[in-house]
């Protein structure tokens, strides 16, 4: 589906109106296996919205409903998402501050160029994929990690996170 939370304020109703059409195309053509990337539905398990994520939820809860044979994965933080989100940002100093996540906390994430094996051989193998939720995750690592790596591989270039907690959120 296409990420209209870029572009629209009404993202949420558009992501789901499309969604629904694609599942609906789907059963009248009489697709035999749909590999679908949702996210978990936050408003239902945690109490608030999350537009992103609940709008996903609602087009993977709807081809459920409809019978369509359909694998759903779940991918955690892309690693190119850096980039494409604008997370990294160049310092006064000539540092590259990585403003993600909470501070000293572990994330899951994986390589969008890694998931297309993955999704292949889910196709390859409908009979033992088919109607299962599979997550995915190359790596669980803290937000320094990510920045030590970078450092690392990208030198001479620093890059560090940015100093978020969950007490600094709460508080604003």
């Amino acid at each position: 589906m296409t990420q209209y939370f870029i572009e629209r304020s009404d993202f949420y109703q558009l992501e789901i109106q499309q969604g629904k059409a694609v599942a609906d195309a789907a059963q009248a053509a009489g697709v035999e296996h749909v590999v679908f990337s949702s996210l978990d539905a936050v408003q239902k398990t945690m109490g608030f919205p999350c537009l992103l994520y609940d709008s996903k939820a609602h087009v993977e809860e709807y081809m459920k409903t409809i019978g369509l044979p359909v694998t759903v994965v779940k991918y955690p933080l892309y690693y190119e998402s850096y980039l494409s989100l604008r997370l990294v940002k160049k310092l006064e100093d000539d540092t590259y501050e990585i403003g993600f996540a909470i501070e000293g906390a572990s994330m899951h994430a994986v390589s969008v160029a890694d998931m297309g094996f993955a999704v292949r051989e889910i196709f390859k193998n409908r009979a033992e994929w088919l109607g299962r939720t599979v997550g995915f995750s190359g790596g669980k690592l803290t937000i320094q990690q990510h920045a030590d790596i970078l450092s690392k591989h990208l030198a001479p270039n620093v890059f560090k996170p940015t100093k978020v907690s969950l007490v600094s959120q709460v508080r604003g």
